[in-house]
C-alpha cells in the first residue's frame, strides 16, 4: 500500500493451490508455465518459466537489511506479546503453514530483538534518571523470583518511583552469586541502592516487604535512608492469620473482621502521618472497637472517630451475667478497671483476635509502616513480568533480563 510502512500492511493466508492458479500462465505470452516454489521461513519465492523462455520471480514479502520482513515480524510479535514461541510455532506447523524454525527464532532474538530492547530501556532510563536527580526520592523496592518456592535461578529486583509511576532500575540476581536463594532479594536491594548512588540519586525513603535480612541491612548499612514496610504485605499477613484463626472452635465470627482489619491498617498508616506512637495506638484500639467500646482507649488515640454504629456485629468479650454485673458496678468507680476485668475472660473469638492484632512482632513492625509509599505498583509490574516470563518456563540470562 502506497505510503504505508511494510510492517503495517495486511497479511493473508493463501493456499498453495490458489497460488499455483495465479502463476499457471506466463504474464508475457500467456503460455502455460512451469511453477516452482521455495521458502525461507515465512518467505515464499515463486519461479515461473514458459516454453518461450520467459522467466519470472515473485517474492511474497519485502526484505529488510537482507532478511525477510515476515520472519522478523513473527519473531518480534511472539516476543513482544509474551506468547510462547514453542506453542505458536507448533500451532502454525499443525496448520501446515510454513514458518521459521525455533533455531531461527532464537537467532533473531539474540542478534536483533534483545539488543533493541536493551537500547530502548537504556535510553528511557537515562531520560528518567535526568528527571529524578536533584530531588529527594521516596522509592518502593521488591523482588520477583523466576520460579516459586526455593528453587529460583533468577531474581529480578525492581526500584519503583510511585510519584511518577515508573521503574527506576532493575537488577537481576542469579542464585550462584549468593549463598542461598533467600539472600537473592537482599543482594538485589544492595545492588539497586549502589546503582542509585552511582547515578547521583537521593533516596530519602524506601518501602519494602518485611524481609528480615533487608530490614537488618537497612538499619545497619543504610541509616540515612528511612526504611518502611509496605502496608499490603503486613495487612495480608494479618488477614491470613485472622482467617486461619476463624477455623478454630467458636471463632467463626472472625471471618467478618479480617477485611475491616486490613482497611483499618491502611487508615492507621495514612492518618498517623509517620507518627509511630499514634499509629500503634490507633491500631491497638481495634481490640476495643470489636467489642463495641469506642472511647477511653489507652495511648495517643483515645477514641474512635467514626459515627455511632447501629446493628454492628460485635465480638463478645465475656459470657456470664456475673462478669456483666461486675462491670456495671465497677464502671462508675473506674472505667479502665471495669474494662480490664471484662476482657480478662475473653470469648475464644475475641481472645484469638487480640492474639493476632496485638502480637509483639506485629506491633514492632507497625512502627515502620509506610505512610505514603507502597509497593502495589510493583505488584502490577510483576504481573506484567509474569505475562512475558511465566514462572513455569526457563529462560537464558539475556532473555530473562529483557
Amino acid at each position: 500500500v502506497s505510503g504505508e510502512p511494510d510492517y503495517k500492511e495486511r497479511k493473508f493466508l493463501v493456499f498453495e493451490s490458489s497460488l499455483r492458479q495465479l502463476f499457471a500462465v506466463c504474464q508475457t505470452c500467456y503460455s502455460p508455465c512451469s511453477v516452482s516454489l521455495s521458502t525461507i521461513g515465512t518467505l515464499l519465492t515463486v519461479h515461473t518459466s514458459c516454453p518461450a523462455g520467459h522467466k519470472n520471480r515473485w517474492d511474497s514479502q519485502p526484505y529488510i537489511n537482507g532478511r525477510p520482513l515476515g520472519n522478523l515480524l513473527i519473531t518480534s510479535f511472539v516476543l513482544f506479546t509474551g506468547a510462547s514461541p514453542t506453542i505458536t510455532l507448533r500451532l502454525l506447523r499443525l496448520m501446515n503453514i510454513v514458518v521459521i524454525s525455533m533455531k531461527t527464532y532464537t537467532n533473531y532474538q539474540r542478534a536483533i530483538l534483545i539488543p533493541a530492547v536493551e537500547q530502548v530501556w537504556e535510553e528511557e532510563q537515562e531520560k528518567l534518571l535526568g528527571e529524578l536527580r536533584d530531588q529527594p526520592l521516596d522509592l518502593a523496592g521488591d523482588g520477583r523470583c523466576d520460579s516459586p518456592g526455593y528453587s529460583a535461578k533468577y531474581l529480578t529486583y525492581s526500584l519503583h518511583a510511585p510519584h511518577v509511576n515508573k521503574i527506576v532500575h532493575l537488577e537481576q540476581v542469579q542464585c550462584e552469586a549468593v549463598p542461598n536463594s533467600g539472600s537473592m532479594e537482599k543482594e538485589g536491594l544492595i545492588r539497586s541502592l549502589a546503582f542509585a548512588r552511582e547515578k547521583e540519586l537521593t533516596v530519602r525513603s524506601l518501602a519494602t516487604d518485611r524481609h528480615r535480612s533487608i530490614a537488618k541491612h537497612m538499619r545497619e548499612k543504610e541509616p540515612a535512608v528511612l526504611h518502611f514496610f509496605d502496608v499490603w504485605h503486613v495487612s495480608k499477613s494479618v488477614k491470613k492469620s485472622l482467617n486461619a484463626a476463624s477455623k478454630s472452635h467458636d471463632c467463626g465470627s472472625l471471618v467478618g473482621w479480617a477485611q475491616p482489619a486490613v482497611n483499618h491498617m491502611y487508615w492507621c498508616a495514612t492518618a498517623s502521618r509517620g507518627n509511630p506512637d499514634l499509629l500503634v495506638g490507633a491500631w491497638s484500639s481495634m481490640t476495643r472497637h470489636v467489642v463495641d467500646v469506642h472511647a477511653d482507649h489507652p495511648g495517643m488515640y483515645t477514641k474512635c472517630l467514626h459515627e455511632p454504629i447501629e446493628d454492628g456485629e460485635w465480638l463478645v468479650p465475656g459470657h456470664t451475667q456475673t462478669i456483666l454485673f461486675f462491670v456495671l458496678h465497677c464502671w462508675q468507680f473506674s472505667k479502665h478497671y471495669a474494662y480490664r476485668k471484662c476482657i480478662c475472660k475473653h470469648t475464644p473469638a475475641h481472645a484469638r483476635f487480640v492474639d493476632v492484632v496485638s502480637s509483639k512482632s506485629l506491633l514492632k513492625d507497625l512502627r515502620q509502616l509506610s505512610p505514603d509509599t507502597q509497593t502495589y505498583g510493583l505488584e502490577s509490574f510483576h504481573s506484567v513480568l509474569n505475562r512475558f516470563a511465566p514462572k513455569w518456563a526457563a529462560f537464558r540470562t539475556k532473555g530473562m533480563l529483557a
